[in-house]
């Protein structure tokens, strides 16, 4: 008689799934550990609900417990590589941090873009 595995951990919450064809892309591979982790901070953090991410330059870096510049520059090169795109700017004066999408997810119901795709070493 076969018997049913059983997992003794119930783990609360939620889970978000990684691709296999952009964790292998060379996209991907030429980023470093602070930009890999906040490419998965963003992942996280995304809704499908909502579309766009919301996360501050402070925050992040503060998330990752990094200097805000080194964030900063991890922004800049998620969004050189095709993996997310600005949708809004930040307002300093409001406290409205920059809102990104994530270009391997469906947006506004529409299909991923997958820009990172196009990107080679």
């Amino acid at each position: 008689m076969a018997r049913k595995f059983k997992s003794k951990v119930d783990r609360p919450g939620q889970f978000y799934i990684v691709y296999r064809d952009w964790f292998e892309s060379d996209a991907y591979r030429s980023l470093n550990c602070v930009q890999r982790s906040l490419l998965h901070e963003l992942h996280a953090l995304y809704l499908p609900s909502r579309n766009d991410v919301f996360l501050s330059t402070r925050r992040a870096a503060k998330r990752l417990h990094v200097n805000a510049d080194t964030a900063r520059k991890a922004f800049h090169v998620l969004e050189n590589r095709g993996f997310i795109k600005l949708t809004n700017g930040h307002l300093w004066q409001q406290k409205k941090a920059r809102t990104w999408r994530l270009t391997f997810m469906s947006y506004n119901n529409r299909e991923p873009t997958d820009d990172w795709a196009a990107y080679s070493d």
